[in-house]
């Protein structure tokens, strides 16, 4: 990074907190910040600029950034593992980690509604698709509107189906793959079934 790649950066901290920046002070800063990533740095000051009411100091700005890296590592090993082709095939929610199923409603005679739930595979908790918030029961978050705190944990289809119908509809769309046909592992499947697990 350059220092004139660094300005912006001051120009940023200056617009947030309205600290002003001598030639002096914008050298040492740049100083200890030319060995960072550029963009990486900016969301660090952009995210304390959301959390922080007074300018923070270069530490602090240092620990956000590694904050931030170590997100985005765990992100780019999370989305690794999940394209990584020995990552089996899910025939629950055919790699899509939603599963549509219909249920009966108890209330009105003969009317079957159709609903959605998160698969128990990896696809079902990619943070790239659901928030920390959708995938873990007991969190809650703040309403802006009523302050009152909430839980929009999202339902994966151990909480809402029986082992026998997430098999239905596994057996459903293994009997539609003709990928299934040819290479599904059999004594795998009946080992797992045979665990007491879904195949």
């Amino acid at each position: 990074m350059t220092l004139a790649e660094f300005m912006p950066i001051v120009l940023k901290i200056n617009a947030i907190w309205g600290k002003g920046f001598d030639e002096i002070r914008t050298r040492v800063w740049y100083e200890i910040f030319s060995g960072l990533k550029l963009q990486r740095l900016d969301m660090a000051v952009s995210e304390l600029g959301r959390e922080s009411k007074f300018e923070p100091r270069p530490a602090e700005i240092v620990e956000k950034y590694e904050e931030i890296r170590q997100r985005a590592r765990k992100s780019q090993a999370r989305r690794t593992r999940i394209s990584d082709q020995k990552m089996p095939k899910c025939y629950i929610c055919l790699n899509d980690g939603t599963v549509f199923y219909e249920k009966t409603v108890p209330d009105i005679a003969n009317y079957i509604a159709q609903y959605m739930a998160r698969c128990t595979c990896e696809r079902g908790k990619d943070l790239r698709r659901w928030s920390k918030h959708q995938i873990t029961k007991g969190m809650t978050v703040t309403n802006p509107t009523t302050k009152e705190e909430e839980s929009i944990y999202f339902p994966d289809i151990s909480d809402v189906l029986t082992l026998e119908e997430i098999g239905v509809i596994q057996a459903k769309n293994m009997g539609r793959s003709t990928e299934a046909q040819l290479t599904a592992d059999v004594a795998a499947m009946v080992k797992k079934l045979q665990a007491g697990g879904v195949a």
